[in-house]
């Protein structure tokens, strides 16, 4: 008889494809794929357009390309981090029971639809108002009804806000199947830990940005 060959440990590829599945199906995945998908497809619609219409000044070179897309990357992972942990908090003072009822349907859809708004209404008024958006910003906070009369003048409001309300809509019907998965959650000192986890990747990640994008109204150097 042959000698029984050695089992050989798995190599990493191996590992690797059958991690997939439960990384895929992993709870707090689920949740909020729907959330970063949206969030990443507005905020790429949103830079893409700034970009073509800022284009005559703007130098794209490789150099510049790749600070832009590591500003991109950054800014973005950090800002969905600290949107999203309202959301995680919910999660994590949700009982374990309630997790994917009736209630727990509800709640999220609510949680989805502000989500898109909010963040629809940011990315339309980013590219309505341009360089000017940081000025509004400050305007909104130290007076809201000054600033927002500068901007009714120079913004058309109601089509603005009927393509968000439209945009936003047409994005949680999309997902709105989507947004409770059949997944069980994991134990109670997880999803508490799930939000500090959170604020402190966005608050590590938030010291990585070098600077203003240039759709946000700054200027990359060469």
């Amino acid at each position: 008889m042959f000698p029984q060959s050695a089992t050989l440990p798995p190599s990493l590829s191996q590992t690797f494809m059958t991690s997939f599945p439960s990384l895929k199906n992993s709870y707090y995945i689920r949740r909020l794929a729907p959330f970063l998908i949206v969030y990443l497809v507005y905020e790429l619609i949103e830079v893409a357009i700034l970009a073509f219409l800022q284009q005559t000044g703007m130098d794209w070179n490789a150099l510049t390309l790749l600070r832009l897309l590591g500003n991109l990357l950054v800014e973005t992972c950090s800002s969905f981090l600290y949107l999203i942990i309202p959301y995680l908090l919910y999660l994590a003072a949700l009982p374990k029971a309630f997790h994917g009822g009736k209630t727990n349907h509800v709640l999220t859809t609510a949680f989805f639809t502000l989500f898109c708004l909010l963040n629809c209404c940011e990315e339309m008024a980013e590219i309505l108002t341009r360089e000017h958006f940081s000025f509004y910003s400050r305007q909104f906070l130290l007076s809201p009804g000054q600033a927002w009369t500068q901007m009714v003048e120079g913004v058309s409001i109601i089509p603005s806000l009927l393509s968000v309300l439209t945009i936003s809509t047409a994005t949680v019907v999309l997902f709105s199947k989507k947004l409770v998965p059949l997944q069980p959650p994991p134990f109670a000192p997880v999803r508490a830990s799930a939000p500090v986890l959170a604020c402190a990747m966005a608050f590590i990640l938030s010291w990585g940005s070098s600077g203003p994008l240039p759709a946000y109204g700054g200027k990359m150097g060469k």
